[in-house]
């Protein structure tokens, strides 16, 4: 199922204090999935909780990619990949897209994935994984096992001091509009995939200024 929504738009606030991106070296795997395109990289800094934005920050990774052409002023910016928490795959989804869409691609993972810190890493869910390939949470000693896993890798990522009420769909939505207003977009348009697209939701309920359009691929 294949989505598109024309957007309105409507003033928005302006982002707080804390909100600034800052460029950086492209992670080898980015550079080496996008050989033949132009490639900048950088951290979005955002407050780990908007409502809050005097504590703590987040960095939100984003690649900005674009082919050899003259582009419009309006990117595409991508949120994620093809499901929440899923990693971007650069090579498959990302390098075809210029030449596609005839726009600057700026990939924007959602906070704790991919590159971003913190990214919210699960050791014990990966184990999981491992132990019980074919196994089914419908089984009561498979979902126990699974909960135990779980429960384990929260506890954990509070040891390291992440606010774990920071990372939801609406913060993610937040960030997007502080993404814009960083990089001084007065344009832009939007791509989600699966899951993620609840993210697109979210934005397209705040109508932030400028946005022009949103594609969703298999919203849920």
């Amino acid at each position: 199922m294949l989505l598109t929504l024309a957007a309105c738009t409507a003033d928005t606030a302006e982002p707080q204090g804390s909100v600034r991106f800052t460029s950086a070296a492209c992670p080898a795997d980015v550079v080496g999935a996008l050989p033949d395109l132009r490639v900048t990289c950088g951290y979005l800094t955002a407050p780990e909780l908007h409502a809050h934005p005097e504590g703590g920050t987040v960095e939100v990774f984003v690649a900005r990619v674009r082919g050899p052409e003259p582009v419009p002023s309006d990117p595409l910016i991508v949120i994620g990949g093809k499901d929440i928490g899923a990693a971007v795959h650069y090579a498959d989804d990302i390098a075809p897209m210029p030449a596609r869409v005839g726009r600057e691609i700026i990939v924007l993972e959602p906070r704790g994935t991919g590159h971003d810190r913190p990214a919210l890493t699960c050791p014990e869910v990966e184990r999981f994984d491992e132990d019980h390939v074919g196994g089914s949470l419908a089984d009561a000693d498979v979902e126990s096992v699974f909960s135990e896993a779980v429960t384990a890798c929260a506890s954990s990522l509070r040891d390291r001091g992440v606010e774990l009420s920071a990372f939801t769909l609406r913060e993610s939505a937040a960030d997007v509009g502080d993404l814009v207003t960083a990089l001084g977009l007065d344009a832009f348009n939007v791509a989600t995939y699966g899951y993620n697209s609840k993210i697109a939701f979210e934005l397209l309920r705040r109508a932030p200024a400028g946005l022009r359009s949103v594609y969703m691929d298999s919203p849920v």
